[in-house]
């Protein structure tokens, strides 16, 4: 336990209690220590509360107080304490409040928080004012009760359990109203001085009525008092009536009027009253007569007052539901509340008049009224609600109004048997005839909203042709509403005028209704259509004009119920031979379900009319029943005859059960069950559905037929197995698998000889039958998984083994042929492991199939020929797909050299071989050549071909057998023919090469003319003296040259050869290069030549320049000298 928690309490303590000292308050918690430390530490008492003491004083002129509210909260004037109180600890049976209290609950059972700030979450903490039950009463009243009836989330509590709720509270508000008007006098008298008080003994009442002055103010207190009582007394009754005023105003009226004149009473025992009383009495004044009279008058009036409370209080357990129940619940109380006035009417001393009796049942009535409006009004406006729910409310108002006048009809009678004792003879139109209005108004509310009903329910239902008269209706109920505020408001009759120019609208559209009705029934020729188009019609149409028009319609469906008869009659007659049959129905229950559908179709109509007396009273019902009576004979006649044969046909069925379980034929085993046993067991179990009585045979063919029908799905399964099993045998092993066929066949042949479906041992028969199949089948699928996994498997793998490496690549035949040898090492390892698994796999079935016994019961002899031709048959497999796959690869090598196309030239995706094309003087020719070309193909298919050679053949042979497949797969003449195409494969490209190498010997003067006689020639076309425009065209033709050679593409592709033309392009531009560089040189010599001379030319030029010109003679020499260079 914390000191900061024991401190805050001390403060608490303080701040409460102002009046005691620090000491005290110390003294207090010391003495009530471990009382303290258990509240804290979570144990019992989970409260404290702690009281003050007030030692007793006067109090005779203290005023009540009025009632305050107090929450620990109030400053200490209001909480002052009078010098001299102390503090005690209330028990649970000792709380007696004398000033003000201070209380600390728990909230939970565990020890409080030690820290102070956490104090109050744990622990709430509050003063009890001195007023406490008119404290609490404002809380309720003010506070609380409006919080809860303003409430909407309840949690988990339903709706009634919250009304509940909310009504104790109110009620205990009301017990708290009531105490306190007890304890607060509601009438207060006006007190004598006290300085007149004296001793109330006769010596001292005598010699005080010579005390003129007392007795004068006496005299004028007692007057005082007279006329308050009289005012008091004056009040009666008819100051509680009102038109609208229930009969918890009767009740609180009394309880109020009791309180007055108990708490004068009260008032007038205290000691200076009866002084004052006693002095005017010996002082013989008039007064004091007086006020004996009203003295008897108050004990007569509260006498009253104290006998009405007392039995109208027996009333208000009754008088409750009228406030917070429901219509119905009030019915639920009427006898016991109309049992309780009578009981009062009859015993009562003041409250039996006739007159008071009258005013409790109207206020009672009234009551009942104004609890009808609010039932009716709780889910909103009366418009806005739902139609149908609004009907049934307004008939519980109804309903009460009913109930409770049988009620008063009934304790009326029951008191009218004693004609001694008193008499319900009150005015019954002043009790009942507001009530009756009320329900007047109801009853008008109910027809106005099931008129609404109808129509939403034709709105509803979007019937063909209603529209229009549905949207009048609408637009007239809208209308209505705008007129009609307050609809439960009887004492106006606007709302009755309203509703009479209401009904005359609708009455039109009833009218137009009454048409539609009328022609809807006309296009109908179905009586049990017409029934339900009726019946229809009828939920929907409440309204008595409409409801009257409907039932004459029951008249003319009867007339077309006969024409409906006649052609009964005649679909019977036209297929009773041959009737048309319901999908999946047995022959004998679809004969019968089509004769009873025939008889519903003239029952169920006629069951209808039967009910309407004005209809089979009528004449010609008459001949409409006696044809009735004939159709329905017939009907029951053809059904019989259909059940005879049925029952006729059941011994035939039966004598399928005696057949053997199963058939062979052609060796093949197939169900011997009779279809007819089928057929039995479902018309059977048709006819049940249809209530049809079954015999006994058909009963118990039908109980067995769980039994039946498991025999037979297992001995077809069973057998479908076993058909499955033996397909799936590999036809080369049926033959050593046939002892295990055997076996089976055995375990079946009972159910072939002996068995029938009625047999005791069938189950066993099928027990063994299973068993063998079992086993049987776990053979064939272990034999199945090695034939499939592991020798099918293995072979397809090497069928799809390909033995040459063909991508999709240039390459030399150096290069391709070192892949083709390391791919072909490769596949052969791994075609020899496969042709070693397959092998093993072979042995293990054989070892499988000879090693299976079947516990014992299966001898399999070891025939050495069937395990040869097993082996031999494999083994020719491993060869088919040796020599596929070895076809295969030469054939793709085959393809990817090339195909001719239709133009006869070869086309390949891209090339296989890269060839290069060389100037070899004076020649132009391919490296490496067409036939070493060739040689490498012939080459990679030799290495396909010997591949087989390593591939061992089985050991079954012996040790004098070959050692491979190669002698079988080269003996292939497939094989052969494909190496044929091969081995010519490039030659075929040799003539479009050798007509691509003929492009290039236009180049051929480059390398075969003589450069010197070439340049001979061209100076003598040029007479020996060219120019640079000779030179300059010789240069351009081998420049030209040049440019051609360059623009020869890099490689060209020929079928599977890709000719590189690199080389030659480089021999081809040196030669050009050569002629070009002759050219050049010769120029550049000439060139030389021709700029010596011309700068010797200008050397001598610059001679004869530079001399001296000194006479005319040079001058002119000079000026011929210039003259020469410009020309």
């Amino acid at each position: 336990m914390s000191v900061l928690v024991i401190e805050n309490i001390y403060d608490i303590l303080l701040q409460t209690f102002p009046a005691i000292t620090e000491e005290e308050v110390q003294t207090f918690l010391n003495k009530h220590d471990e009382t303290l430390r258990a509240f804290l530490d979570g144990k019992d008492p989970n409260k404290l509360i702690i009281l003050n003491t007030v030692p007793s004083q006067n109090t005779e002129n203290q005023q009540p107080s009025s009632p305050k509210i107090s929450n620990g909260a109030q400053d200490k004037q209001e909480n002052k304490i009078e010098v001299g109180a102390k503090l005690r600890l209330a028990s649970e049976n000792d709380v007696e409040l004398v000033g003000i209290g201070l209380y600390f609950i728990r909230l939970e059972n565990k020890p409080v928080p030690k820290k102070v700030d956490r104090f109050n979450e744990a622990v709430i903490h509050g003063v009890i004012p001195a007023e406490s039950i008119e404290g609490l009463f404002t809380l309720l009243t003010h506070v609380y009760g409006p919080v809860l009836e303003n409430q909407e989330d309840w949690g988990k509590s339903s709706e009634s359990q919250a009304k509940d709720f909310l009504t104790t509270v109110s009620r205990f508000s009301e017990s708290l109203s009531q105490i306190m008007s007890f304890q607060t006098p509601e009438l207060t008298l006006r007190k004598p001085d006290m300085k007149y008080l004296t001793s109330n003994v006769p010596k001292s009442i005598i010699k005080s009525r010579n005390n003129e002055v007392m007795v004068a103010h006496f005299e004028e207190v007692v007057r005082e008092w007279t006329r308050q009582v009289n005012e008091l007394l004056a009040e009666r009754a008819e100051d509680n009536k009102s038109t609208d005023i229930g009969p918890k105003a009767e009740i609180e009226y009394w309880k109020t009027r009791y309180a007055k004149l108990n708490s004068i009473q009260e008032q007038l025992k205290e000691d200076i009253n009866r002084v004052a009383i006693g002095v005017l009495k010996a002082a013989k004044k008039q007064i004091s007569k007086d006020w004996n009279d009203i003295d008897i008058k108050i004990t007569d009036a509260t006498n009253e007052a104290k006998d009405n409370v007392k039995y109208l209080s027996t009333l208000e357990k009754y008088i409750e539901p009228l406030y917070n129940g429901t219509p119905l619940e009030i019915i639920d109380i009427l006898p016991g509340l109309l049992k309780n006035i009578g009981m009062m009417h009859s015993i009562a001393r003041y409250y039996n008049t006739t007159e008071r009796m009258t005013e409790l049942f109207v206020k009672i009535t009234n009551q009942m009224i104004q609890n009808c409006k609010n039932t009716l009004h709780d889910n909103g406006r009366l418009w806005d609600q739902d139609t149908q729910t609004l009907i049934r409310n307004l008939k519980l108002c109804i309903n009460l109004n009913d109930e409770y006048q049988q009620m008063y009809r009934i304790e009326r009678d029951k008191l009218s048997r004693q004609p001694k004792g008193k008499q319900f003879n009150f005015n019954y139109l002043e009790i009942f005839g507001k009530f009756e209005l009320f329900c007047s108004r109801v009853q008008t509310l109910i027809e106005l909203f099931s008129t609404i009903e109808q129509f939403k329910q034709l709105k509803r239902h979007q019937i063909d042709g209603m529209e229009a008269n549905v949207n009048k209706f609408f637009t007239y109920v809208a209308e209505l509403k705008r007129k009609s505020a307050n609809l439960l408001d009887y004492t106006k009759n606007s709302f009755d005028n309203d509703y009479i120019a209401f009904n005359k609208k609708v009455s039109h559209l009833e009218q137009s209704l009454q048409v539609f009705i009328n022609t809807s029934f006309e296009y109908i020729t179905s009586s049990e259509h017409a029934l339900k188009l009726l019946a229809r019609f009828q939920s929907i149409l409440q309204r008595e004009s409409l409801k009257s028009e409907l039932e004459n319609k029951y008249t003319v469906i009867f007339h077309n119920y006969g024409l409906q008869l006649e052609n009964v009659q005649k679909i019977y007659e036209q297929n009773k031979t041959n009737p048309p049959m319901l999908r999946n129905a047995p022959p004998v229950a679809g004969n019968i379900i089509w004769a009873r559908q025939l008889m519903r179709r003239i029952e169920d109509p006629m069951k209808k009319f039967q009910d309407i007396p004005a209809i089979m009273n009528s004449k010609e019902s008459k001949k409409i029943i006696k044809m009735y009576n004939k159709v329905l004979r017939a009907l029951f006649k053809f059904e019989t005859l259909w059940l005879k044969a049925w029952h006729e046909s059941i011994e035939r069925a039966k004598a399928g059960l005696q057949a053997t379980l199963i058939v062979e034929n052609d060796g093949q085993y197939f169900v011997n069950f009779d279809r007819e046993i089928f057929k039995l067991l479902q018309e059977t179990k048709w006819l049940m559905r249809l209530n049809v009585p079954i015999p006994s045979d058909a009963a118990v063919v039908l109980m067995q037929e769980s039994k039946f029908v498991r025999y037979y799905n297992q001995l077809t399964h069973s057998l479908s197995e076993y058909r499955d099993l033996i397909k799936m045998i590999n036809p080369i092993i049926l033959p050593l698998v046939k002892p295990h066929i055997q076996h089976i066949r055995r375990k079946l042949e009972p159910g072939r000889l002996i068995l029938t479906w009625t047999s005791m041992n069938v189950e066993d028969y099928l027990k063994s039958v299973t068993s063998s199949l079992s086993q049987f089948n776990e053979l064939v699928y272990k034999l199945e998984n090695i034939v499939r996994n592991r020798i099918e498997k293995n072979l397809m793998d090497i069928r799809n083994i390909l033995l040459v490496s063909l991508p999709m690549e240039t390459f030399s035949i150096e290069q391709f042929l070192d892949i083709q040898e390391k791919h072909i090492k490769k596949m052969r390892q791994k075609i020899n492991i496969k042709n070693i698994e397959v092998e093993q796999a072979v042995e293990d079935l054989i070892a499988l199939i000879m090693n299976s016994n079947a516990n014992g019961q299966i001898k399999v002899r070891k025939d050495e020929s069937i395990i040869e031709d097993i082996r031999h048959h494999f083994e020719q497999r491993m060869l088919d797909s040796l020599l596929y796959t070895t076809t295969k690869s030469l054939f793709m090598l085959r393809e990817r050299i090339g195909n001719r196309n239709k133009s006869g030239y070869f086309e390949v995706i891209t090339p296989f071989f890269s060839v290069n094309i060389e100037l070899m003087l004076p020649h132009i020719m391919l490296s490496p050549s067409l036939d070493e070309v060739q040689d490498a193909l012939n080459h990679a298919a030799k290495l396909v071909l010997s591949c087989s050679n390593k591939i061992d053949i089985w050991k079954f042979r012996g040790e004098d057998s070959d050692f491979s497949f190669y002698q079988e797969v080269a003996r292939d003449k497939t094989l052969i023919k494909v190496i044929m195409l091969l081995t010519g494969g490039v030659y075929g490209l040799k003539k479009q090469v050798e007509e691509y190498l003929q492009n290039f010997l236009r180049y051929t003067f480059l390398w075969r003319e003589d450069k010197t006689k070439a340049y001979e020639a061209f100076l003598n076309r040029c007479d020996n003296t060219p120019t640079l425009a000779d030179f300059e065209i010789e240069l351009k033709k081998y420049l030209n040259v040049e440019q051609e050679i360059n623009l020869i593409t890099n490689t060209y592709n020929i079928g599977s050869l890709s000719l590189n033309t690199s080389h030659l392009k480089q021999s081809l531009s040196d030669h050009a290069a050569s002629w070009k560089s002759q050219y050049a040189k010769n120029l550049h010599h000439n060139a030389k030549s021709l700029l010596e001379k011309i700068l010797t030319e200008i050397e001598e030029s610059q001679k004869k320049m530079g001399q001296k010109i000194e006479t005319l003679e040079n001058l002119r020499f000079v000026m011929d000298v210039l003259k020469d260079v410009r020309e």
